[in-house]
């Protein structure tokens, strides 16, 4: 079993999705340090989650997320990049910081009901967004 020692206090991480806009969950997953707040014979809690996860394989019981060891070799989907488990705390905080804004310049756009030359006035601005947005996409691949 993959969490048989696993014990209160214990770090384990999940692969979390931050999300760009609203309903369409599109955006990056980073991989984020949880601490293990219960243990059971055969199953653990995890700080942020609410399912339970098996000491076995760190599966969730029933829907939710997966767990992972530091410095462990993931395969998620068949064809997929492997990957490997490491805190990335600081890039999604810099990423979900990042599209705060660009939610906050789309949400302004969208109350000022910008259209055509009104909204080339801050073309600059949220050419800037993208831009940067962009380029931190493209730093994680």
């Amino acid at each position: 079993m993959k969490f048989v020692n696993v014990k209160v206090g214990d770090t384990v991480y999940t692969k979390t999705l931050i999300a760009i806009g609203g309903w369409n969950r599109t955006g990056k997953t980073f991989f984020i340090p949880r601490e293990v707040t219960k243990v059971t014979p055969k199953q653990f809690e995890v700080e942020g989650l609410r399912t339970k996860l098996r000491k076995e394989d760190g599966s969730p019981v029933g829907d939710g997320s997966w767990v992972y060891i530091e410095g462990e070799d993931i395969n998620q989907f068949y064809g997929s990049k492997a990957e490997t488990v490491k805190d990335e705390s600081k890039e999604a905080n810099d990423y979900s910081n990042l599209v705060k804004k660009y939610n906050s310049v789309s949400r302004m756009a969208r109350e000022l009901n910008l259209k055509g030359n009104e909204l080339d006035k801050y073309s600059e601005q949220i050419n800037s967004a993208f831009e940067a947005l962009e380029a931190m996409t493209k730093s994680r691949k």
